[in-house]
């Protein structure tokens, strides 16, 4: 009797998971006003501010300058954005549904560049916070990143900051 409950606990538990895991993606998938990297890229860089639980104003302006030059979005669209980001990360599981999307698009200089961009997320408020680098240093290893240069973008990150 005791085996048969566990096994429906753990059923149920397995598909409240795997519907939270489906209804994330698809509101992913369902922004059409965005790309799947623009958004995966921008709710990675949101959840690294977010980090230490101050969202400041360097952060937000570093964030917007940086959608801006990496994928050529109008202000009014960042804005917009930054929105559906921050609302894709109270809904998501983990970093890999975003990863995903940065490892598929990109190269691994252009995994590099998107490390650099959460590093000087990081640094934006110039304070690293613990939170910040354990977000990043998961997130690097999400994206395949080699340690050197973990340890290469953070030490120009935190030289430019």
């Amino acid at each position: 009797m005791n085996v048969c409950v566990n096994f429906y606990i753990f059923l149920y538990m397995f598909k409240s998971l795997k519907a939270l895991f489906e209804q994330t993606t698809e509101q992913l998938d369902a922004s059409n006003s965005f790309s799947e990297v623009e958004l995966a890229a921008a709710a990675l860089l949101t959840e690294v501010a977010y980090a230490d639980d101050d969202f400041a104003d360097a952060e937000k302006q570093l964030l917007k300058t940086i959608l801006h030059d990496q994928f050529h979005i109008s202000p009014e669209l960042i804005l917009e954005l930054i929105e559906t980001a921050e609302q894709t990360i109270q809904d998501s599981i983990d970093h890999y549904q975003f990863t995903k999307h940065i490892t598929s698009h990109y190269d691994y200089q252009g995994r590099c560049k998107v490390l650099a961009a959460l590093w000087s997320m990081a640094y934006a408020d110039k304070v690293l916070d613990a939170m910040e680098e354990h977000r990043i240093r998961h997130i690097a290893e999400l994206l395949s990143v080699d340690h050197s240069d973990f340890i290469r973008l953070k030490i120009q990150a935190r030289d430019q900051a």
